[in-house]
């Protein structure tokens, strides 16, 4: 069991590598998506180089215990798939839990693929084709924003779980 100090010297070792993610350069351009009554939400966003019609969207997010990690830690995943297949990969840098409870991220998700649905003409994309992937902890977060969409009737075209953790029960 750690005891307080322990905890507070973890907490500051998370804040020195989340400023140095935010000043890490990256392929794609980093935006933020604005909501009304919530913090923005950080996502970085990739592009192909040639852009024919409109495009697909992978919204990505990367795995870290729900407490580390970044957006960032994808660079290259997300840089290449905009390119291979060819989409519009949206690089979501969500909350970590000990910034926003779960399932805070849940609702970044769904915020983020209702706002690109919105702006869908504005970012040359197909809303009907957008896909959502996470890896590990994002995976988790995936799974139950699509449930969430589900429930309140915003189109999903797929999502993409790698070894997620799904199961509490530990049995």
């Amino acid at each position: 069991m750690m005891d307080k100090s322990q905890i507070e010297a973890m907490k500051q070792q998370l804040q020195v590598a989340r400023k140095a993610y935010a000043n890490t350069p990256v392929d794609g351009e980093r935006i933020t998506i604005p909501r009304e009554g919530k913090d923005d939400i950080s996502v970085i966003v990739y592009k192909p180089k040639e852009i024919k019609g409109t495009l697909p969207v992978l919204v990505e997010l990367h795995g870290g215990a729900w407490l580390a990690g970044d957006a960032v830690s994808m660079n290259s995943f997300c840089s290449y798939m905009a390119e291979a297949i060819p989409a519009v990969v949206v690089n979501l840098n969500y909350k970590k839990i000990d910034e926003h409870p779960f399932p805070y991220q849940q609702n970044e998700v769904f915020d983020t693929v209702r706002w690109l649905i919105d702006h869908a003409t504005d970012l040359n994309i197909d809303p009907s084709k957008i896909t959502i992937c996470g890896q590990s902890a994002g995976a988790h977060i995936c799974a139950g924003a699509a449930i969430l969409m589900k429930e309140e009737g915003i189109p999903l075209n797929r999502q993409i779980l790698i070894y997620p953790f799904t199961d509490f029960t530990f049995e």
